[in-house]
């Protein structure tokens, strides 16, 4: 027998008994009932099924007289096998069967049994629960044990695909049989085997268990058969995942097994409200309680490991139960005394069937009078089928509770509760043997007042004036702070935290609010006992949509916090078709600067109320910001109960908490009435109410709020010696908790002091851990498990691949396993475990990491970087050269070196080149649309214009030379109309390529982001590529032609010998050209455009210094040269 499951049986008689003795229940009816055993055995399941159906008298003992012996329904199973063998014989009979077990959902449940209810949910839902939590926890290398049945099949079925979908692998999986059979001892071997392999892989520390109560018992074993010395061997030790049809239910054989290696099991379980009184019914259980149970004896011999004489035996022995056992001695795996999921399915059957019956009783039509006259077919329990599904969901018990920061101020009482609940926690440790047995807790409560300078001064004295603050330590005892439990809100909380975690002293927090990034990476030490409020927002959005709110007001507090909530919420509502009415920033009443501010909030804060299409609004803000919003509504409007404008559907976050202060208790708030909020679990702890209803006045001493809290509730004054009061206003002492309002004070223990209880048992376990340890090593060990509410286990194939590498497949291996491979050059990964590596967008280039995208940087040659500098300075220095020279040809214009060889044609080419200087500084500087428009064309014609005047020059002397001799024909030609037609029209052919091109394709500003990795180049686009490439070669083709009729003439008898001058120039300018081509398409970027801008600055510079170098040497250092004379004598030479 399991012990455990007698629980089961209990919970049904006290729900029988409740019902029976409650007279609004089926009056003038009794019901009865009779428990049959399966034995898990298909043929025990359809005898007593049979047994039960025509032997019903036989069942029954507490049906006497010929009182009616009905069968309206049955309850069971717990398994699926054992539902649906049931199942079988009942649907023929069409009998209601209710089943509490938690398993797949199969069609022909709702098919062929038409009268087969359900109470808790099918199993697929804990599959995506299961999914969620792997994924939170981030282990993605899990091992499975399933029972080796159809139901272990189902499970793996439907739980493989959504691993496959969510990128989880299976480390193994083993299937464990529901008992060991122990004639086959060759496959025990195998499975005993498989088992210590599973165990000792060491990356896989998450199991996943999926069975009933009795598999649990079957891996036990398997387990001490694996390996005797479990205890010591820290590879058994793994974070298990336990299904919700699991229970820690074991035999009597199995009471001193050591389970160590199933402590920090995450269980799914079966929703559970203890209903009052079942833990006092338990307690009166004694062997003899009643005579008729035939499961008692047999419970409490192995529960007791006892033997239990029959009533009246005298004799008895040393193994003899006493019968003075009590059922709250035993471990929680042999029996509970907090009703478990299973029995509270049991207890809402009994109620749901009584309900109905009771429904059927009270009809007083005719129709309901025929339905009573067939057998009863229990199909109106459909809506309450639905609704139970819907609230029955399995709750996932993990290893953190959430938790909120106390704020202990004079002004809101209700959070005295959080103070009370601290010392409940604390005198129910030090009462307890069992927990740091020979060790007292002390603690001390500090009061922040809503200041960070308050939280500081208070950290601090912790740290440095201990001795203060323990009255109940004496005598030197240790005074070690081991935790700080708070606070409520971030801010305070962070305020703390910069000052414990110096000392790395754990921190608890209590509160729900927006996360920071320095939670993880600062705050070693800083344990969240809640999730952050990011999980209400989703929420939020579905309570409105579920309700189809579209238009809703917001009030939110006026700090980060606020900002943060609108910020984020703000999108979500726009995404799922929820639109904003108004947001309103509200001020807590501390934060109130003057009472001038208070009236013009008010006045700004009514207004919404005006609005008749918003009849919702969401608070958000903690319970201060709550109650300033009252303060401020009611301030505005004093005739605020005739007001139906304020009456609206309040949804509010669970930061906040409907509290009052004691001047607001007499305010009407009926417009607040069916308000929605969202709350932080709780569970209800009887003793503690019984602890608040003993309170008094006269046992407080020592408790610093007691009496600022007690004057301000009950609206009285506690006697002071040295002043009168009158005796109406005096503290009686007989005032009670239970008689204030639940806005004031609630007797039930709310979500923040729930979390407070948790957090101080939560101590108090690591803390016996670390004292329970054997030796230092292990004492080291056990105190990072203390700080392991933060840190969790891995349960993984493999490390993580870090940002900058990306997964890489192992051949033969699972997808789970994989190597990290270094991203390839020009690409980047910015998260953990990427599969492939991704480019930068346009404008980015890769870190050296390659783990993140950085912006590039612009590339054009700059005037502020030492080229263009030294570029601008040589062509202003060339220019102002060029203008001098022209100076100096203009003031000596009547000389004959200037008169020689075409007076105009020189002052173009001077000109030209002038031009040729400044054109070059339009290639610098950030390309714009008027440059690129003009830059290359105006280089093309000046500098083609400049070759023209040069080659004019050279057929000058050419045809002088040739008209001097005896009967030629080419003295017409000479004179200035050949050389301007030579300079116009060469100069006109590349004029008119250069229109064509800016007519057709026009060069452009563009950006060039591929060519180099980290610099975007800004460059001139040509557009079109021909028509430049043509500019180019025209002009290239000029400069060989001038060049060569230079060549020619170069011994032609000339003054000053300009032709050679002329050769040694277009040489000169011919030579950079050439080189300029192959230079300017090997780079990129900005050297590119230097290349061209040196170019230009070369072959201006050769043309100028080789042609007028010599001349402005005659004309200015030797004047006498340059005269007639001079000129005919060398021609006679």
């Amino acid at each position: 027998m399991l012990t455990k499951f007698y629980q089961h049986v209990l919970a049904l008689v006290f729900a029988v008994d409740e019902i029976n003795q409650n007279p609004k229940i089926l009056p003038n009816v009794t019901l009865g009932f009779h428990i049959c055993d399966s034995y898990y055995n298909i043929q025990m399941t359809y005898r007593t099924l049979l047994d039960l159906l025509f032997k019903s008298h036989r069942y029954f003992p507490n049906y006497e007289c010929g009182i009616q012996k009905n069968m309206m329904t049955v309850i069971g199973g717990l398994s699926s096998d054992v539902s649906f063998h049931m199942a079988d014989i009942l649907g023929l009979y069409k009998t209601p069967q209710l089943t509490y077990g938690s398993f797949a959902q199969e069609e022909r449940s709702a098919r062929q049994f038409p009268s087969f209810y359900h109470i808790v949910p099918n199993e697929a839902q804990q599959c995506t629960g299961i999914i969620k939590l792997l994924q939170h926890f981030g282990w993605t290398w899990v091992g499975l044990f399933a029972v080796d049945d159809d139901s272990g099949d189902h499970f793996l079925q439907t739980l493989e695909p959504l691993f496959s979908q969510h990128r989880i692998c299976w480390a193994f999986t083993e299937r464990l049989p529901n008992q060991l059979n122990w004639e086959t001892v060759s496959d025990l071997n195998i499975l005993i085997s498989n088992m210590r392999l599973s165990f000792n892989d060491t990356k896989a520390h998450t199991f996943i268990f999926y069975g009933e109560s009795r598999t649990v018992i079957t891996l036990n074993y398997f387990v001490y058969l694996a390996d005797q010395n479990y205890k010591e061997n820290m590879s058994w030790r793994k974070v298990w995942i336990m299904t919700a049809q699991v229970d820690f239910a074991f035999t009597g054989l199995q009471q001193a097994s050591d389970l160590r290696f199933f402590q920090g099991a995450l269980s799914f379980r079966i929703h559970v409200k203890e209903p009052l009184g079942f833990h006092n019914f338990l307690k009166e259980i004694k062997p003899y309680w009643e005579p008729r149970d035939g499961y008692l004896k047999e419970f409490w011999e192995q529960a007791f490991a006892c033997t239990l004489p029959a009533l009246g035996d005298p004799e008895k022995d040393d193994a003899s139960c006493t019968g003075e056992e009590c059922l709250d001695s035993l471990p929680g795996h042999v029996f509970e005394m907090s009703m478990t999921g299973h029995s509270y399915s049991i207890y809402n059957a009994v109620y749901a069937t009584a309900h109905a019956l009771h429904a059927m009783h009270s009809s007083m039509s005719k129709y309901r009078e025929i339905l009573w006259s067939k057998r009863f077919e229990f199909h109106h329990l459909h809506p309450w089928q639905s609704n139970m599904e819907r609230a029955s969901r399995p709750s996932f018990e993990g290893l953190m509770q959430i938790f909120m920061q106390e704020k202990q101020t004079g002004s809101n009482r209700e959070f005295y509760q959080h103070v009370l609940a601290l010392v409940f926690a604390v005198n129910e440790i030090n009462e307890n043997p069992k927990i740091l047995s020979n060790v007292t807790i002390g603690f001390h409560i500090y009061d922040s007042c809503y200041e960070a300078r308050m939280t500081y001064r208070t950290a601090l004295d912790l740290l440095f004036r201990l001795h203060r603050y323990f009255p109940n330590y004496e005598c030197d005892m240790q005074k070690n702070v081991m935790a700080v439990i708070g606070g409520l809100d971030s801010d305070i909380s962070f305020y703390m935290a910069n000052i414990l975690r110096l000392y790395k002293i754990p921190q608890l927090p209590y509160g729900s609010f927006a996360p920071k990034g320095k939670d993880a990476t600062q705050l070693t030490s800083f344990f969240h006992m809640v999730h952050n409020e990011s999980h209400q927002y989703m929420g939020i959005i579905r309570l409105l949509q579920y309700f189809g709110w579209t238009w809703v007001g917001v009030f939110a507090a006026d700090d980060d916090g606020g900002e943060h909530f609108l910020q984020v919420l703000e999108p979500l509502l726009s995404q799922n078709g929820i639109c904003l009415a108004f947001t309103k920033k509200v001020l807590d009443r501390e934060n109130a600067d003057s009472w001038e501010d208070v009236i013009s909030l008010s006045s700004t804060l009514y207004k919404p109320f005006m609005d008749s299409k918003t009849n919702a609004c969401i608070l958000y803000g903690e319970s201060l910001v709550f109650s300033g919003l009252i303060s401020i509504l009611l301030l505005g409007n004093l005739r605020y109960k005739e007001d139906i404008s304020l009456r609206k559907v309040w949804v509010m976050t669970a930061q906040g908490d409907f509290v009052l202060s004691g001047f607001q208790k007499v305010w009407d708030f009926e417009f607040f009435h069916g308000a929605l909020a969202f709350r932080i679990h709780s569970n209800e702890l009887l003793e503690f109410h019984k602890f608040l209803q003993d309170i008094k006045p006269s046992g407080k001493h020592g408790d610093g709020f007691f009496k600022d809290f007690w004057e301000q509730a009950f609206d009285c004054t506690f006697s002071n010696a040295l002043e009168s009061i009158d005796v109406n206003d005096g503290c009686t002492g007989q005032e009670r908790l239970e008689s204030l309002p639940g806005s004031f004070f609630e007797m039930h223990m709310t979500g923040q002091s729930y979390t407070i209880y948790n957090a101080v048992y939560a101590i108090a376990h690591s803390l016996q851990l670390i004292y329970s340890s054997r030796s230092r090593q292990r004492l080291i060990k056990d105190w990072k498990h203390v700080q392991s509410w933060q840190g969790l286990p891995l349960s993984q194939c493999n490390d993580h691949c870090k940002p900058g590498y990306h997964k890489e497949k192992k051949e033969g291996e699972k997808f789970c396993c994989y190597d990290c491979a270094l991203c390839p050059e020009g690409k980047i990964t910015d998260q953990k475990d990427m599969e492939d590596c991704i480019k930068c967008p346009e404008g980015q280039y890769p870190s050296t990491e390659r783990d993140r995208c950085r912006p590039k940087s612009l590339n054009f040659l700059s005037y502020q970087e030492p080229l263009g500098i030294s570029l601008t300075a040589i062509a202003l220095s060339f220019s102002l050269i060029t203008s001098s020279i022209l100076a100096i040809f203009i003031k000596h214009k009547d000389t004959p070196v200037v008169k020689a060889n075409n007076r105009d044609i020189t002052y173009c080419l001077l000109i030209s080149l002038l031009l040729c200087f400044l054109c070059s500084l339009l290639f610098i500087g950030h390309p714009g649309k008027i440059t690129c428009f003009i830059q290359q064309s105006a280089f093309s014609i000046i500098f083609s214009v400049a070759v023209s005047c040069v080659l004019a020059k050279t057929i000058t002397v050419v045809v002088a030379f040739v008209a001097t001799k005896p009967g030629s024909n080419m003295r017409k030609w000479v004179g200035k109309r050949l050389t301007s037609t030579i300079v116009l029209s060469c100069s006109l052919i590349e004029a008119a390529i250069c229109l064509v091109w800016l007519l057709i394709s026009p060069p452009f500003p563009d950006s060039d982001t591929q060519s180099l990795t980290r610099e975007i180049i800004v460059q001139c686009n040509e557009g079109s590529v021909v028509l430049f490439y043509s500019s180019l070669g025209y002009m290239g083709i000029l400069s060989i032609i001038s060049l060569t009729v230079a060549f020619l003439a170069r011994n032609l008898p000339d003054s000053f010998n300009e032709a050679k001058f002329i050769t040694f120039s277009m040489l000169v300018f011919c030579s950079v050209w050439l080189s300029f081509i192959p230079t300017y398409l090997s780079t990129k970027g900005k050297y590119m455009v230097a290349v061209e801008v040196f170019s230009i600055l070369a072959s201006s510079a050769g043309l100028l210094t080789c042609i007028f170098t010599p001349k402005c040497y005659i004309i200015v250092l030797r004047p006498e040269l340059n005269n007639r004379n001079q000129i005919i004598r060398r021609k006679n030479e």
